[in-house]
């Protein structure tokens, strides 16, 4: 029996793209990576993520992966969007189930009401995909509840940790991208003072706000 995983990586960064993944996989292959450690990505070390990722891609009947870039989160973030991100992500859930070709996915959901990003999942599936006979389990904390979720979280993590690196040899260590990263956030007050903000920043993040208390120049300043 083929079963579908679906997690993200990357929706609470400042800087940088949110990676969506998705996986198909047999039950016995499922079974042979957990036997090897897997665990939410976020529990796992990068190097432990990138040995097990070549088990993990000789196992899959299906990976799907999907990058959603600054510019487009900004759009959902600041837009009248019934839903905002999280409408997004359904978008890109639904787009990636149709893709997977596994009739039941487990699935982290970033909504507080996980019955209502499922309903969402389902319309989307049906009025764009036409798809009406996959049956989807959406769960709070499933990259920890179901292993092929956790296998999904890998796979996003290392998708996003790569692409941070490419970005960090473009336009010079930035840190983790994160809000908490010190790092993150001298990058971010250098671009401010500089009078621009690279493609690679939510510009619609809520921290670029608290720049009005932190920094002699405002963020109506830089927008000006």
């Amino acid at each position: 029996m083929l079963i579908g995983g679906i997690d993200e990586a990357g929706r609470g960064p400042i800087i940088g793209p949110l990676i969506v993944a998705g996986v198909c996989m047999r039950n016995e292959d499922v079974d042979a990576i957990v036997r090897l450690g897997v665990k939410d990505s976020k529990k796992l070390t990068p190097t432990t993520r990138l040995r097990l990722l070549p088990e993990i891609l000789s196992r899959a009947q299906r990976i799907v992966v999907e990058c959603i870039p600054p510019s487009l989160i900004d759009k959902y973030t600041s837009s009248s969007i019934r839903g905002g991100l999280n409408t997004l992500e359904a978008m890109i859930i639904a787009l990636i189930i149709s893709k997977l070709n596994a009739k039941t996915i487990f699935i982290d959901t970033p909504d507080i009401k996980p019955q209502r990003f499922k309903e969402v999942i389902l319309s989307i599936l049906r009025n764009d995909y036409n798809i009406d006979n996959v049956d989807i389990v959406v769960s709070h904390h499933a990259d920890v509840q179901f292993p092929i979720v956790s296998i999904a979280s890998v796979i996003a993590k290392v998708f996003r940790d790569s692409f941070i690196h490419e970005l960090h040899s473009f336009y010079g260590d930035f840190g983790s991208g994160y809000p908490s990263d010190k790092k993150t956030l001298s990058f971010i007050e250098k671009c401010l003072r500089k009078g621009s903000l690279p493609p690679i920043i939510r510009s619609k993040w809520s921290t670029l706000k608290k720049f009005k208390k932190t920094s002699s120049l405002t963020l109506d300043d830089f927008l000006r």
